[in-house]
């Protein structure tokens, strides 16, 4: 599910940017550049873009942001039960 979860958000971030693309906008690659530059370009009024793609972009963001809290969500899960685990707890003691 973890797995699902990461292909979905990573489709989301490329589609944001694929919109903002067409649009003459070029945000770098990956989440953090994405997340630092979306606030910016959403408020910035003389950037060309319409209200309404305003509108789609924020609301994809917003699912991009849900999809990151389900993400934390398993990682809290898959740390609990390594914690709980005495195989995963030996094998996270000899990690370098």
């Amino acid at each position: 599910m973890r797995a699902l979860l990461i292909e979905s958000h990573t489709a989301l971030i490329n589609q944001i940017r694929g919109l903002l693309v067409e649009h003459g906008i070029v945000i770098s690659r990956g989440r953090a550049s994405l997340r630092r530059s979306l606030p910016l370009v959403l408020e910035d009024d003389s950037n060309g873009l319409s209200v309404m793609m305003r509108e789609l972009i924020s609301e994809v963001a917003e699912r991009l942001k849900f999809l990151e809290q389900q993400l934390r969500q398993y990682d809290l899960r898959i740390q609990r039960v390594a914690r709980q685990n005495e195989s995963c707890r030996r094998l996270a003691e000899i990690q370098p």
